[in-house]
């Protein structure tokens, strides 16, 4: 077998490791129940929620695959799981090869931190943000392949998903228009039109939407305030400094004890007979650029930084664990034009990373697993209090290993998520919002009789 072949089945292999660890199975959390369970039961999705939320006027092909594809997966969403692990999995092959067709060295490290760096968990495993980041790249990565192909059937398709790639998440616009960009231009190819056309098209989409539905919503456009940049600066310092070494390493440390005390040596035998097969057959490809490029690196850096750039001009500024996954592209971009040489100490390396991720991301899918069983728990106690109106309740319920932001909460943690769960379990959009307090103090006097200690309720049945 060559060594492309063996690179095809390690990337295939890395994968079925990192979501076989609980045996594929997918389990939902917060947005899940109302893009995909609550969606499901709509019977004009069109009508009762693209255009009665207006969520057309930003990310809007996001939208529409939830309602008419994704959410059509709800009773097996362990299926939809396994498509967009696939197109992760693909869309990493693709990057790959066009890159180095173009002559700009991507390898080893990029392909790992792509497909397993446990801070890319929140974008690669919980479907509510895969399909607005693995998706789009997908759909970006065949473009990009397709521009390394002559014909005017090339041309047009590189435009087309292109295009498509932009229609779901404004930081992988970002990803796809510099990637293809870059590419275009490495080839010495005018098709880089493409990609800036493209660009002016949604673009055109924000701007025209600007004031209406969810764009107005988060808080319109400003730039440069001290609370807004204070504010970026905290989540950068929450973020980067203290969730990423945690997850990575801590995470593996966690990871991997949770592997033993499961007993489950196999997986650990697995993982390691992995690492060792793909440093002794992957690497020194005759397709992968044999030396540093100026334009890998400038790349590299371009797309660590610039898909960032949209959150400093939102009034609502944030950003959580799954606004990383863009800049880790460019960080194992930079790590193969940095770090290629010697041969030996680079694949050794790379096998090491394999086994520090895939038992960081064992850690990260525990706490998925554990919210999602509390999360049932909560349901099944609201439901036999009644469905009660009003609620005192805790925010989180399960102790998550690294807590940032939205990363892995309970649907107790707004009131919004805990109206969709329970919508969601009743099959029905129009259910009665539900009131929730997190003091007893804050619960008003007229309604606290019938308020329901869901937190009371949830302690005694631990």
């Amino acid at each position: 077998m060559k060594k492309r072949q063996f690179f095809y089945v390690f990337v295939a292999a890395v994968l079925l490791l990192r979501i076989g660890y609980y045996g594929g199975i997918y389990f939902p959390i917060l947005d899940d129940y109302i893009q995909y369970g609550l969606y499901s039961t709509v019977g004009n999705p069109f009508a009762q929620v693209v255009l009665k939320f207006q969520d057309y006027t930003v990310r809007p092909l996001a939208v529409l695959t939830d309602v008419y594809v994704w959410a059509r997966f709800w009773e097996h969403m362990g299926i939809a799981f396994i498509i967009i692990t696939f197109m992760h999995g693909a869309s990493s092959i693709l990057i790959y090869e066009a890159l180095n067709k173009a002559g700009i060295r991507c390898g080893l490290f990029f392909v790992l931190v792509y497909l397993l760096a446990p801070v890319g968990t929140e974008a690669t495993y919980w479907i509510s943000g895969s399909t607005r980041i693995i998706v789009p790249l997908f759909f970006a990565a065949v473009g990009l392949w397709c521009l390394t192909k002559k014909g005017v059937g090339w041309t047009i398709a590189a435009w087309l998903f292109n295009l498509l790639s932009y229609g779901y998440y404004e930081q992988i616009c970002i990803v796809s228009f510099l990637l293809f960009f870059i590419v275009a231009i490495k080839m010495k190819s005018k098709k880089w039109l493409i990609a800036g056309i493209n660009g002016v098209v949604i673009a055109g989409w924000y701007v025209t939407f600007a004031a209406v539905g969810q764009m107005a919503n988060r808080g319109g456009m400003v730039i440069g305030s001290p609370e807004q940049m204070a504010k970026i600066g905290h989540y950068f310092y929450e973020v980067w400094v203290q969730a990423v070494p945690k997850l990575t390493w801590e995470g593996a440390l966690r990871g991997f004890q949770l592997v033993v005390s499961d007993q489950n040596f196999i997986y650990i035998g697995l993982v390691v007979l992995v690492a060792i097969v793909f440093a002794l057959t992957c690497g020194g490809d005759a397709q992968e650029s044999k030396r540093v490029s100026g334009s890998g690196i400038a790349l590299s850096l371009l797309l660590i930084v610039l898909p960032y750039v949209p959150i400093f001009f939102l009034k609502d500024a944030w950003f959580g664990l799954r606004n990383t996954f863009p800049s880790l592209i460019g960080i194992g971009l930079l790590l193969d034009n940095l770090f290629y040489r010697p041969e030996r100490l680079k694949k050794a390396a790379a096998a090491m990373m394999m086994i520090v991720f895939l038992f960081g991301t064992v850690s990260e899918l525990y706490d998925y697993k554990r919210v999602y069983e509390d999360d049932e728990k909560i349901i099944r106690l609201l439901e036999e209090a009644g469905m009660p109106q009003h609620v005192l309740t805790k925010m989180q319920y399960t102790e998550v290993f690294v807590p940032v932001e939205t990363h892995i909460l309970n649907v107790t943690s707004s009131d919004w998520a805990l109206c969709g769960r329970v919508r969601e379990h009743k099959k029905d959009m129009n259910y009665p919002y539900m009131n929730i307090y997190y003091e007893k103090d804050a619960v008003p006097m007229e309604v606290a009789e019938e308020c329901f200690d869901l937190e009371a309720a949830m302690a005694a049945e631990r």
